[in-house]
């Protein structure tokens, strides 16, 4: 009977693993198509731009033409940027180097670097000074807090961001990124962490992106002994948070 009864449990297990795979290979080629098509695109605007470039008859047309030309190629940068961290860290290739870190001079940084796209998407990124420090990676922390400020830029369809924290218990800090915008789709919220995962709005085509910038704040926050995930929130509007073990506060 044990026997049997072990023999039931492994081939549950199996079929657990087996399902793991199919899923994880399902994504991969869910990503290799995304990426084929995200990098597609900027990559096929910039070559009608530079024709517009050598076509153009004023000085004022060659100008417009060559800005496109700048733009494409960066949103192109952007997306081998985004592929190549997460594959860095993936690879277990990044070594956090922590300090002590003043919140509230990376705050206003972050929020200086973002406002000018936020603007350009007709939103409002204001965030709320803090006088707390955080024993951490800074470069990790600004890029983890920067995917979540770019996500929200870019998909939450509102007109508000905050950035800002808040004190979780003696030791830990929150970092939030809020919005007021349409919030998280109920059937993604348990995923919008997983590689690859693009949400029913990108799976559509709505927005792009490889579904890699969540993926590698989940792993950032690992990295530097902290999580990362969705709060619950009353009203329109999602509230991604960065937990980190604090280092008391500034004299």
């Amino acid at each position: 009977i044990d026997g049997r009864l072990q023999s039931e449990k492994n081939a549950v297990a199996l079929e657990v693993a087996l399902a793991d795979v199919s899923a994880a290979r399902d994504a991969k080629t869910r990503f290799i198509a995304a990426a084929s098509h995200d990098l597609g695109q900027p990559l096929h605007a910039a070559g009608l731009f530079f024709e517009q470039v050598m076509g153009a008859q004023t000085k004022r047309q060659r100008e417009t033409a060559a800005q496109g030309v700048r733009k494409a190629f960066a949103a192109a940068d952007q997306l081998l940027s985004h592929m190549l961290n997460h594959l860095s860290l993936r690879a277990d290739a990044v070594s956090p180097q922590k300090s002590k870190i003043r919140t509230g001079a990376l705050l206003k940084r972050l929020a200086k670097r973002y406002a000018p796209a936020a603007k350009a998407q007709g939103k409002e990124l204001r965030y709320v000074f803090s006088t707390k420090l955080v024993e951490t990676d800074a470069n990790l922390l600004e890029r983890a807090l920067g995917n979540y400020l770019n996500n929200a830029i870019t998909h939450s369809n509102g007109k508000n961001i905050l950035l800002g924290l808040r004190t979780d218990g003696p030791d830990f800090i929150r970092f939030i990124v809020a919005d007021d915008g349409a919030g998280v789709n109920a059937a993604d919220a348990g995923h919008i962490f997983d590689d690859y995962f693009r949400g029913t709005e990108s799976i559509a085509g709505a927005k792009g992106g490889f579904g890699l910038g969540l993926a590698s704040v989940k792993r950032i926050a690992g990295l530097l002994g902290g999580e990362a995930g969705l709060a619950p929130r009353n009203g329109r509007g999602a509230m991604f948070y960065l937990r980190l073990p604090r280092a008391g506060n500034c004299a």
